[in-house]
């Protein structure tokens, strides 16, 4: 941590030795000493963030940013925002970030009008109320790599919690952890307590528990993956002689279930200004453009949680109504949409998503489109180039829109779930599609829609391989 960065004279400076300065004060302190090259090193503990701003878009200094943790154990703790507007570059490696909900949608940290904004090696955990654990608002160029998420609904884990308490004893302990104020790391730990107390009852203690556990593990609302992970708790406790070890993994397995059952949003790449016109649409023409050589890079991240493409997603329920009144209008008609390649590069390459969403503003026009109701057919999007590539997406009715789409070797885990038999639309100018593969029946598809025309008369590449594998 003492070693130069950025080509300046001044070694990291450590943030976390017991009288120190806390992490707000050392940055408010180097802004004002007029430095340009921040490096900070974060020692093992919690450096909590209360609501802090740091706004360099009025300034003519270039600000460069670096934070560098010792792993896991280096932990931010955001009570309510971390927020840099304007910087040239920011840095994050190797540190824990938990977010502590508070009460506004504009939360988690967050990176807005960033020149660069890096992210390596970090974890992100905590429950969202209408925004993200981490924002990528308008930034030019961006690498998310190597990177954990966790995010959950406000209240996504009192359903399993209730049905924890019901059960009682061991049970009713480790539900008492399962809440999203409650950083996994406890959950983690009072699992691991509850494994080797359950691994001592005798057979018919943990007779009399496994019964109570089916008993309010099988509704059928809970989803698959929540009554699989309870049915691996069970069969686990019912061998002759479980270990603890066993029983710790299979209380993890459940948390992860229920967070997957209501996820909040993990990562939002965002325009500012559409978000902020609401429900005027239109204006997107004017406002989404970024540089041709803007690019954002989602490289090996395992996200539990939504990836929320340029706004907010919509309520699941209204989702499915559009995804199914559009999906039946591209079955019958070959409806021209014309979109105007301005913008940047979004790669999502080699991660596992659990879902990748878009916003109801976007969805209201797409289907105006396609119902002919639209005035003008032009429709501008952010992304001028998306290039999905080797990633495991877990859930279905996943949306993909862009200027041109390459969708290459990505495996679509979860069989549709509804009659409509969507994996996911994907809408492009041109597309190409090779090597991915989907379970499911034989009506199980990615609906693919491009267009026939394009501005200025550039041609539209011809697709191939539309279909999925299917297994």
């Amino acid at each position: 941590c003492q070693r130069p960065t950025g080509g300046g004279p001044s070694p990291c400076v450590v943030v976390g030795v017991e009288g120190a300065e806390s992490l707000e004060k050392v940055i408010d302190r180097l802004l004002e000493s007029g430095a340009t090259t921040l490096c900070l090193c974060l020692m093992p503990g919690e450096h909590v963030i209360s609501d802090r701003i740091w706004d360099m878009s009025g300034s003519r200094r270039a600000i460069h940013l670096t934070i560098k943790g010792c792993g896991p154990e280096s932990r931010i703790v955001i009570q309510e925002r971390m927020t840099f507007i304007g910087w040239a570059a920011v840095t994050l490696r190797d540190v824990a970030v938990e977010y502590v909900a508070g009460v506004r949608p504009e939360m988690g940290l967050r990176f807005v009008r960033c020149r660069d904004v890096t992210v390596e090696g970090c974890s992100f955990e905590g429950a969202t109320i209408g925004g993200a654990l981490l924002l990528l608002s308008d930034v030019d160029r961006a690498l998310v790599a190597a990177s954990q998420f966790d995010a959950v609904i406000q209240g996504g884990y009192t359903p399993i919690r209730e049905l924890l308490a019901k059960v009682g004893g061991p049970f009713g302990a480790v539900g008492e952890v399962l809440d999203a104020q409650i950083a996994g790391r406890i959950y983690g730990e009072r699992s691991a307590e509850v494994g080797e107390e359950l691994a001592k009852l005798s057979a018919a203690q943990r007779q009399k528990l496994n019964k109570q556990l089916q008993s309010v593990s099988s509704d059928q609302a809970l989803g698959d993956e929540v009554r699989f992970a309870f049915t691996k708790v069970s069969l686990v406790l019912a061998a002759k002689t479980p270990q603890a070890a066993d029983l710790t993994a299979t209380l993890l397995d459940l948390r992860r279930a229920a967070l997957r059952f209501r996820p909040g949003v993990a990562l939002l790449l965002e325009n500012g200004t559409l978000t902020r016109v609401g429900q005027e649409f239109p204006e997107i023409g004017q406002i989404a453009r970024f540089d041709v050589d803007d690019q954002i890079i989602l490289r090996g991240n395992r996200m539990d949680g939504l990836l929320a493409l340029y706004a907010p997603p919509m309520n699941p329920d209204e989702e499915l109504k559009f995804l199914g009144s559009l999906s039946q209008l591209l079955e019958v008609r070959d409806k021209l949409f014309l979109i105007e390649l301005a913008g940047n590069t979004l790669q999502l390459v080699d991660n596992r998503l659990l879902k990748v969403t878009m916003p109801q503003v976007l969805w209201e026009q797409l289907l105006k489109i396609a119902q002919g109701g639209a005035t003008d057919s032009v429709l501008q999007i952010l992304f001028r180039e998306l290039i999905v590539q080797g990633n495991v997406i877990a859930e279905d009715r996943n949306a993909f829109v862009a200027g041109r789409i390459t969708m290459a070797n990505n495996i679509f885990a979860k069989s549709p779930r509804d009659d409509l038999g969507i994996l996911g639309v994907a809408i492009a100018h041109s597309a190409v599609y090779t090597g991915n593969q989907g379970q499911g029946d034989e009506n199980a598809r990615l609906t693919v829609r491009h267009l026939a025309r394009f501005p200025r008369d550039i041609r539209p590449y011809a697709a191939i391989n539309h279909g999925f594998t299917l297994t």
